[in-house]
């Protein structure tokens, strides 16, 4: 959608535009729902977290002062909303020695289980910047925007959260 287009909508719905607030919720659902998974790494914490952070998103609308910068806006106030949630629940660990050696070439399930265990040893910040670059496909901008830190610093921790994942996985490989 064209910003100016997008900028109409959200004037219409911080005017109070029922329709415009159900097509703004439309248009972002799906990026709200996936940066909430990025960070909760659980489905239905998810999309609790993105039901709420709408509801939040809708209740502050009349706060946005630059329309045009909706969406990077709504991702912002999911992502706090998401670091609140993190901040409040105890970390867990799971021991990587329970996963079973495999005798033959791993299979499809093994590699993703070896890249979720990488993922999963990395710090929030460079694992969430990582996946929000290579799996959503945000920009490095609207990352700086997300994770409320400068451009530079995007760059430095998704280039460092390649790095480690690309030493954990051959530290995987070397290891079976």
């Amino acid at each position: 959608m064209q910003g100016a287009d997008l900028e109409i909508i959200v004037k219409k719905a911080q005017a109070g535009d029922r329709q415009a607030v159900e097509r703004l919720l439309s248009l972002h659902k799906q990026a709200v729902f996936a940066l909430a998974l990025t960070f909760l790494k659980d489905r239905g914490l998810a999309e609790e977290a993105a039901q709420e952070a709408f509801l939040r998103i809708f209740q502050r609308i009349q706060t946005l002062r630059k329309p045009g910068q909706f969406r990077s806006w709504c991702l912002t106030i999911t992502a706090n909303y998401c670091r609140d949630l993190l901040r409040a629940k105890k970390p867990t660990t799971v021991p990587l020695d329970a996963a079973p050696e495999p005798v033959h070439e791993p299979s499809e399930t093994e590699v993703s289980e070896t890249l979720k265990a990488g993922l999963d040893s990395l710090s929030d910040p460079l694992r969430q910047a990582l996946l929000l670059r290579d799996v959503e496909n945000f920009s490095y901008q609207e990352i700086s925007e997300i994770q409320n830190t400068a451009l530079g610093t995007v760059k430095s921790r998704i280039f460092e959260a390649r790095r480690k994942l690309k030493k954990w996985i051959l530290s995987c490989s070397v290891t079976r």
